[in-house]
């Protein structure tokens, strides 16, 4: 699931860079620019490597909230009261609790 994320991520930011490089160049008057030196097809190294910046962190975010709520689950039926920890209170309690069995 944390690679669905994160490679969503990194295709979503390199479509949505790109496409604004594309206006910029489209803008500029520059028809093809967009890709750069390294040719149609290509994706720039920093856009590159931005986009795989984001998802990573993105991923490493879900991944935190994860981590989190599988906490907080844990947590809930853990639930000790302070006369949980205290053990058997008096003599009615000692009365109460079995004698050990004779060997024989």
């Amino acid at each position: 699931m944390l690679g669905t994320v994160a490679w969503s991520v990194v295709a979503g930011s390199v479509r949505s860079q790109l496409a604004t490089a594309a206006a910029a160049a489209a803008r500029a008057g520059h028809a093809g620019a967009a890709g750069g030196a390294e040719g149609a097809g290509s994706i720039p190294a920093q856009v590159y490597h931005h986009a795989l910046s984001a998802g990573f962190s993105r991923g490493f975010l879900v991944s935190a909230g994860i981590a989190s709520l599988m906490f907080v689950i844990a947590l809930i039926p853990i639930r000790v009261k302070r006369s949980d920890l205290s053990g058997p209170a008096g003599p009615a309690a000692a009365a109460a609790a079995p004698e050990p069995a004779e060997a024989g």
